[in-house]
């Protein structure tokens, strides 16, 4: 009897061997196929959406860089040939007149820089079309500042070139106040002194 005992709880090993194993099998397979899945949702499922607090901060840093290397006084020609008096002799005219120039491509250079950095990073969710309009009235300040710039290289005299300027910062004032408006919707403080 001890035998048939023996042989019938082998028999249950076994058994029970070969059920534990089909479970293990069972279990490894399920865990397999929900581990490809989960794999498979984070690499290529949907992802978080980029949120106003993301580009702000992209977008602060990149004025914060910006600012700290494009320096201080950005139009000191500018602004002497503007307050000089209009019997200025013509070569301290054209001189002026000359490096004046030079301050206002580098203007337009800079929105346009401004705008293509800021136009690079993802739009925030909820904000597309702020966003939007905030790079397209920096490509604006980018077409008045060159227009300004063809019409001060075109000035004949120191009164010519203040009318253009007066032409010039009056034709700004709308777009500026409008990036300061979605500058600060927005939350991108750093790039406030942009215009």
């Amino acid at each position: 009897m001890d035998e048939e005992e023996n042989a019938g709880e082998n028999r249950g090993r076994a058994g029970m061997s070969r059920r534990l194993k089909t479970w293990l099998g069972v279990t490894a397979s399920l865990a397999g196929v929900l581990g490809g899945a989960f794999l498979v949702i984070d690499r290529w499922g949907p992802k978080a959406d980029f949120t106003i607090e993301d580009w702000r901060r992209q977008a602060n840093d990149f004025c914060d860089r910006w600012y700290s290397e494009a320096g201080g006084d950005v139009w000191p020609s500018l602004r002497q040939l503007v307050h000089s008096s209009d019997s200025l002799p013509v070569s301290e005219f054209e001189t002026l007149r000359r490096k004046a120039k030079f301050e206002v491509n580098r203007d337009e250079g800079r929105w346009r820089k401004i705008k293509a950095s800021l136009n690079e990073i993802k739009r925030p969710a909820g904000h597309k079309v702020d966003v939007d309009q905030l790079i397209e009235g920096l490509g604006e300040l980018s077409r008045l500042s060159y227009r300004f710039s063809v019409d001060l290289s075109q000035a004949a005299n120191v009164a010519e070139a203040k009318t253009a300027y007066e032409k010039w910062a009056a034709a700004g004032e709308k777009p500026l106040e409008g990036q300061r408006v979605l500058l600060k919707k927005l939350g991108a403080k750093q790039c406030m002194s942009a215009g």
